[in-house]
């Protein structure tokens, strides 16, 4: 349940209760926080972690539709293994983050920047055009 909780339900709550202003402004732009474990059901003992992920994804489609023609647009970003962040560090043995590391087709890790960058442009007005889309950060580890 707290899994749940701190992923998706916290997402549904901080995202209603910005939507009245963002209606108004009839602007704007919401970047939900997904994961690689939507696409893959993430390691062992993620179920609820990847569950709520994926849920993310589709209350970020959903919203995008209801949303569209408002001038909001709705995107998620889906960090694959961001090197150095406390998920990996409590969660991850070092062992098991080195062949993570190695199975990344663009030789890195990603960085905490690495997801900035992506934040960063779908809020920007390059980013009006898109909507109900995710943004896998993950150095092409799962391509679509």
């Amino acid at each position: 349940d707290q899994v749940i909780s701190t992923n998706l339900s916290s997402t549904f709550r901080t995202v209603r209760a910005a939507l009245p202003h963002l209606t108004r402004s009839r602007a704007g732009r919401v970047i939900t926080m997904s994961s690689l474990a939507a696409h893959n059901g993430g390691g062992p003992g993620s179920v609820a972690y990847a569950a709520a992920k994926a849920g993310i994804r589709g209350f970020t489609k959903g919203l995008a539709k209801e949303l569209a023609g408002t001038g909001i647009t709705v995107n998620a970003v889906a960090p694959g293994f961001i090197k150095g962040t406390a998920f990996h560090d409590t969660f991850t043995a070092p062992a098991a983050q080195e062949a993570m590391e190695a199975g990344i087709p663009v030789g890195r890790a990603g960085t905490p920047e690495d997801v900035a960058s992506a934040v960063v442009h779908l809020a920007s007005p390059a980013s009006g055009f898109l909507t109900a889309t995710t943004t896998d950060i993950d150095g092409g580890v799962w391509p679509r």
